[in-house]
C-alpha cells in the first residue's frame, strides 16, 4: 500500500505496474521468450506508462540492471527481470560474490583448479597456455566472458558487451539508512544509481566504516580523473559537505559487463551451446545477462558434457 501514496508516477501508472508484473509472472519461461518482442522503452510507452514513471524509475533502475540508459534491451528481458525480482528477495553473498565460486570450488578434490594460467589455443581436446604447457582433456568447457570466447572458439558471435564504471567509497556514516538502491531519476549528472553495501551486507566492511558503491553509465569519453570529479560533485549536490569525508577506495572500469541484449533477442533456453564433441561453451552470453544466466549457463553445459561423456 505504500507505493500507492509516493510521488512517482500516477494511479494509473500503479495500477498498471502490478499488471506488468502479472504479466511478467504468466506462463512458462519458455513461453515468455516466445513472445512478441520491441525495445525495453517501447514496450513501457505500448503498455501505457507515463513520461515521468518511465523516467524517473524504469529508465534509471532497468537501465542500472541492463547497463542500458536508452532502454534498447529487448521487452522480454525486462519482463524476465520483473519475473525474477518478484520471485523473492534480492540479496548479497555474505561472503561477497567470491563466495560463489568458493562455494563450487570447496566440492572439488584439493589442486584441481589452477589460476593466472591464460588459455591462448584450444583444440578439439586440449588447450594450450601461455606458458606453452598443452592440457589434454575427453571435453573442454570454454567458461568465459564473450570476447574471450570467441577468441578461443572460430565462428562464435557474442553480442557486443556493455560497459560500466563502479566507485567505491568508505564513510563515517551512511547518507540513509537501509538496504535501499537510490536512483537517479532527474536525469541529470553521471551517476545512474547508488547503494550502501553495508546497509545490506555488514560483512562488506572490517571496520566500522560505511561502504558504499556508485555506478556510472555512458562514461566512454571521461578520463578517469575527470569522472571522478563529476561523481564527487553530483554526490555533494545529493547528499551535503559530508560527502567531503568519504574516501575513495578504488574505481572499476569493466568493459565487458554484460552483453547487449537487443531485439530479436532469441530463447536462452533453447540455445546450441554444443560447438563440438565434447566442447561446450557458457557464460551470460549463451543464456541470459544475469547471475541467474550464468548460473543456469554452467548447470546447461555440466550436463551436456556428462551426457555426451556417457555415449
Amino acid at each position: 500500500m505504500q507505493a500507492l501514496f509516493t510521488p512517482i508516477g500516477t494511479l494509473s501508472d500503479k495500477i498498471r505496474v502490478t499488471t506488468f508484473r502479472h504479466r511478467a509472472n504468466t506462463g512458462s519461461l519458455n513461453d515468455l521468450f516466445q513472445r512478441p518482442e520491441t525495445s525495453t522503452l517501447q514496450h513501457l510507452k505500448i503498455f501505457g506508462f507515463s513520461y515521468s514513471i518511465v523516467e524517473r524509475f524504469f529508465r534509471p533502475f532497468l537501465g542500472g540492471v541492463f547497463l542500458d540508459s536508452d532502454l534498447q534491451t529487448s521487452s522480454r528481458m525486462a519482463e524476465f527481470a520483473f519475473r525474477i525480482f518478484a520471485s523473492g528477495d534480492i540479496s548479497l553473498p555474505d561472503g561477497g560474490m567470491g563466495a560463489i565460486p568458493r562455494q563450487l570450488v570447496s566440492r572439488l578434490p584439493a589442486g584441481r583448479i589452477s589460476t593466472q594460467a591464460r588459455v591462448t589455443s584450444m583444440q578439439k581436446t586440449s588447450v594450450t597456455l601461455e606458458s606453452g604447457e598443452a592440457l589434454s582433456a575427453r571435453a573442454i568447457v570454454v567458461a568465459t566472458d564473450g570476447p574471450a570466447a570467441t577468441r578461443l572458439v572460430p565462428g562464435l558471435n557474442p553480442a557486443p558487451y556493455r560497459h560500466v564504471t563502479c566507485l567505491y567509497y568508505a564513510a563515517s556514516e551512511p547518507p540513509f539508512s537501509g538496504p535501499f538502491l537510490l536512483l537517479n531519476g532527474e536525469g541529470v549528472g553521471p551517476i545512474n544509481n547508488l547503494c550502501v553495501l553495508t546497509q545490506i551486507a555488514p560483512t562488506y566492511s572490517t571496520t566500522n566504516k560505511q561502504l558504499i558503491s556508485v555506478s556510472v553509465l555512458n562514461h566512454a569519453d571521461s578520463s578517469k580523473e575527470d569522472l571522478a570529479t563529476r561523481v564527487r560533485q553530483q554526490l555533494r549536490e545529493w547528499f551535503g559537505s559530508q560527502v567531503e569525508g568519504w574516501q575513495p577506495i578504488r574505481a572499476y572500469s569493466i568493459t565487458a559487463a554484460q552483453p547487449a541484449q537487443v531485439s530479436p533477442f532469441p530463447n536462452p533456453f533453447s540455445r546450441q551451446t554444443h560447438i563440438q564433441d565434447g566442447v561446450v561453451v557458457c557464460g551470460d552470453f549463451s543464456a541470459t545477462g544475469t547471475m541467474d544466466g550464468a548460473l543456469f549457463s554452467g548447470r546447461r553445459a555440466a550436463e551436456k558434457i556428462r551426457k555426451w561423456l556417457e555415449t
